[in-house]
């Protein structure tokens, strides 16, 4: 239910490269050539990027070079300890994320131009990191991985949050 856009430079000066990105998660969600999973997670001890240090979103596409658009499963899952930390040197801004669901699909937008405005800007790769909290995609199909039926009198509640802060100078100067 949500694909937002984030870019905390402030007024979409910059695009996302400078950003750094950390997600606590167990690895990737295998995906087939259509984008749909196959069920298999691959460990983070395989994948070419630590995704639980905070590495620069540049780094991070050199290794992905076609970007992000990918599911990671989460380690954990409650409100107390977020999973993914979004931070702009520049400016100092900096976003937590805590989530109850299962995963965090990320996409980077590589390689998306589009003739629409965005602050006196046309809208181009790497502008945003779309960061969307949800259960695994296409679940209806790969049962052992969780299920997101629900049956006449049951109800399944998530919860995300989403914690905002500009970080303090000596902090910025730490993270460059």
């Amino acid at each position: 239910t949500n694909h937002a856009y984030f870019n905390l430079s402030g007024d979409g000066k910059l695009d996302i490269l400078s950003h750094l990105l950390s997600l606590n998660c167990q690895g990737m969600l295998e995906l087939d050539d259509n984008k749909l999973p196959t069920g298999r997670i691959l460990p983070a001890s395989e994948l070419s990027i630590r995704f639980n240090e905070l590495t620069p979103i540049e780094t991070i596409l050199q290794r992905y070079p076609t970007g992000l658009d990918d599911v990671f499963p989460l380690v954990g899952s409650d409100l107390r300890q977020p999973q993914l930390c979004l931070q702009e040197p520049t400016s100092g801004r900096k976003m937590t994320i805590a989530t109850t669901n299962q995963s965090m699909v990320l996409f980077s937008t590589t390689g998306f131009e589009a003739d629409f405005m965005i602050n006196g800007k046309h809208m181009h790769s790497n502008y945003g990191l779309a960061i969307e909290p949800q259960e695994f995609p296409d679940l209806v199909h790969l049962p052992e991985l969780g299920s997101i039926a629900l049956y006449p009198g049951q109800e399944k509640v998530n919860h995300t949050t989403y914690q905002f802060t500009i970080l303090p100078n000596e902090q910025i100067a730490n993270t460059q």
